[in-house]
Formats: C-alpha cells, structure tokens, sequence
C-alpha cells in the first residue's frame, strides 16, 4: 500500500474546505435572498400595504363603491393586488361617466376621479324620452320630459347617436339659460327647426350649432316682433323674417 505525500494530502485537504466554504457561502447569500423575497410578499400582502381608503372624486351619480368592489377593490384587499386598468373600464361602461382615473397612492389608498356628462336636453327619439349628454350619449330614460330642460324631438333616430343630434344638442346647450330652458328642436324632413322664446328658428342642418345659437340670441335681443321667424341656416348670415313674410308654424312637440 503506498502513502500519500503529506504535501499533497495537505493541499487536498485545504481545497475541499475551500470549496466547502464557498458552497456555505452560496447557500448562505440564497436562503438570504429566499428570506427577503418572502418578507417583501408578506410586507406587499400584509395590512400595511392593502387598501385603507377609496378617495373619490365626482362621481354623484354613479355607483362607485359597488362597480370597484365588483372588480376586487374594497378594504384590505393587497395594493399590489389592484387592477386599475380593470377599474376604470367598467367605471367607464356606465353612461354617466365621461372619463375616469382610477390609481394607487401607496400604501393604503386607491383614488378614483370621475368627470360625469350632464344632461342638457330632453330627447324623443325612437326608443322614447331619454335625459341626454351634450355628445348625444342616453343617460336615463323617462316617461315624458320634466319642465327645465330643452326639447329635441328626432323620432326616426334608433342606435348610436348622429353628428347631426350632436349639433343640435350643441345648439341648445349653447342657449342662454332665459331661452333654453323652453327651446323646443325638431326634425322636419331633412331639416331641423326650433322654437326659443315664441319664436320660429330655422336651422337647416345640425351643423354649427354653438354659432347658431349665438346668432339666435342676438336676433332676439333686437326684440324682433311677434310671429317673426329668425333664420340662421347659414349663421354668418342670420336674419329676420317679418310676419308677413313668411308662414309660420303652430306644429307641437309630439307625444311618444
């Protein structure tokens, strides 16, 4: 049997207990590693970081607790767990909502802002009356309008809102309030014809709506008599049709 150089036992030796250290020293650094990542999940999963508080902006008409609880967001739900993009899409399906933000402010707070449409108008269109926005957007439905608002009656409209209903709600919106609150629009034909203030307003198309309704402002602020129709089909030109004229119109707004 023949015997190790004690040299070479000795620098064997001294090889395996420095690699021995080094794999001391690598699991060492990983179970380091391991122990960290699973105090910052518990740290991001614990009651420090989960909601606390909704901070809402707007919103009045619009059920905002219900609609972020439906997408996993109510107190003590993890932060990290908050899917704000999920959030603001179904906030944003409700017709009342024109855009939405919904973000998280760590640690403990989810802020949601909301910029709802307002109703501007009464809208007969196919489908009955309905509470409508200034982009033509249903916000709720009714029986028959409620004294206060403006009038437009486009029974032929069925689905998605026209560039022309969006015109005419422009132009009602744009009244003073002394005339829109008892503005009445219709479409006749192929054209659209109001009443404001007594007076018959020819429109013509849906285009143009704000300076139409600035032109019709200023034709009655020049107290114009009585049966006269105000025409503003082309509102750069805006005119005065004296009663004799012209024939005017006794035509109503229809019943649904």
């Amino acid at each position: 049997m023949t015997r190790m150089d004690p040299r070479m036992a000795a620098r064997r030796k001294a090889v395996q207990e420095t690699q021995a250290r080094r794999s001391l020293r690598r699991l060492t650094r990983l179970l380091f590693v391991a122990a960290l990542l699973a105090a910052v999940v518990w740290l991001f999963r614990s009651p420090f970081l989960s909601v606390h508080d909704v901070e809402v902006a707007g919103g009045r008409e619009v059920d905002v607790a219900g609609t972020l609880a439906a997408s996993g967001i109510e107190a003590g739900v993890p932060m990290m767990d908050v899917d704000t993009e999920a959030a603001e899409t179904a906030l944003g399906e409700d017709p009342w909502v024109a855009s939405v933000s919904v973000a998280r402010r760590w640690p403990q707070t989810v802020v949601v802002e909301i910029e709802e449409r307002r109703p501007v108008a009464w809208v007969l269109d196919a489908g009955g009356w309905w509470a409508t926005a200034a982009d033509g957007v249903r916000l709720e439905p009714a029986t028959s309008p409620e004294p206060g608002w403006p009038v437009v009656v486009v029974p032929a409209l069925e689905g998605e809102p026209t560039p022309e209903l969006v015109g005419v709600l422009e132009f009602v919106a744009s009244l003073p309030p002394e005339l829109s609150e008892s503005a009445e629009v219709r479409h006749v034909g192929d054209m659209f014809s109001a009443r404001v203030s007594g007076f018959e307003v020819r429109l013509g198309s849906g285009e143009n709506g704000r300076e139409k309704a600035l032109a019709v402002a200023a034709l009655i602020a020049t107290e114009p008599a009585p049966g006269s129709v105000l025409t503003v089909m082309a509102p750069g030109q805006p005119a005065v049709l004296p009663p004799d004229e012209q024939s005017t119109s006794d035509e109503t707004i229809p019943e649904p």
